[in-house]
């Protein structure tokens, strides 16, 4: 560095500091190698040394895991730093593996869609592995505007579990919106002519929406529900049971529910920045009177 340049050539400890426009102390330090210049001392022990191979593991197991389901799992190993600071020693000491394919995604040009208050909720279904074998089926519903989101287990994804989830999904979330967007859900919409259904229109006049069908190609447009997926995958399942393969969800005939009762919810709001709700006139009240019947299929084992 230069100050032992200057040191080497013969220049006085105060000489340099006056150059340099440090503290005599700091360039005594650092040319008897007690410190160095630029580099801020820690103020104690490194308490995340110990949590460094832990940690490390995981990554190499997982590049893709969430740094907030890291804090909380060494939150429980006796961790007590804040998650800033978690974070900053995972980038530091980098920790997490290189992935090519997200560093090609990072960077790309986005654009902001305004979404009216009480306007729209997106809708989109969700397969997830289950610990009990097969796929567990997932509605995510997402306000468009505060982002708020429930979802609800259903046994298939026919149109008649469908319209039992949405029915659930509305009643939690307080009441219905003005639109439905989904995207190109055989279940909604004749894959062929991207008309919507006779059979779901009706479901539709019922509740007094109007639909919105995405587009082929164009999952942004209803990037709310798709951001809801990403963080129902990534941060609400893994965090259910502490792993995959351990996860034991409770589950009733109404479906298990996003953020009630579960340790994630108040990580969500806190990570997140999920709101509460959009209040007021965001949301109309669902009708009280009965749904139209559409037929299920029962599986009869042959």
């Amino acid at each position: 560095m230069e100050l032992h340049a200057l040191r080497t050539r013969g220049w006085s400890i105060s000489a340099i500091a006056r150059h340099l426009g440090r503290d005599r102390k700091t360039i005594r330090d650092d040319l008897a190698g007690k410190r160095e210049l630029g580099v801020r001392r820690r103020p104690g022990p490194d308490v995340f040394e110990q949590y460094q191979a832990y940690v490390q593991v995981r990554l190499t197991d997982d590049p893709h895991v969430w740094a907030t389901a890291l804090y909380d799992e060494v939150r429980k190993l006796g961790y007590d730093l804040s998650y800033p600071s978690f974070v900053r020693e995972i980038r530091s000491r980098r920790l997490r593996p290189h992935c090519e394919a997200c560093a090609g995604v990072s960077g790309r040009p986005t654009i902001e869609i305004d979404h009216p208050l009480g306007e729209e909720i997106q809708w989109d279904w969700l397969k997830l592995p289950a610990p009990w074998g097969g796929d567990a089926h997932l509605l995510n519903g997402t306000l468009a505007h505060s982002t708020k989101a429930r979802g609800v287990f259903a046994e298939s994804e026919d149109q008649a579990h469908l319209v039992e989830a949405i029915d659930a999904v509305v009643r939690r979330l307080g009441g219905n919106a003005r639109c439905w967007r989904f995207d190109r859900m055989g279940t909604v919409v004749d894959i062929g002519t991207d008309h919507v259904l006779p059979s779901f229109a009706a479901v539709a006049k019922y509740y007094g929406v109007s639909l919105a069908i995405c587009p082929s190609r164009h999952g942004n447009r209803k990037g709310m529900v798709e951001k809801q997926n990403h963080y129902s995958t990534q941060r609400w399942w893994r965090c259910r049971g502490g792993g995959q393969n351990q996860i034991r969800i409770p589950m009733t005939a109404s479906g298990a529910v996003i953020g009630e009762g579960t340790a994630c919810a108040a990580a969500a709001a806190r990570t997140q920045g999920r709101a509460e709700g959009d209040g007021g006139p965001l949301r109309r009240p669902g009708p009280n009177v009965p749904r139209p019947t559409i037929a299920r299929r029962i599986p009869t084992g042959k």
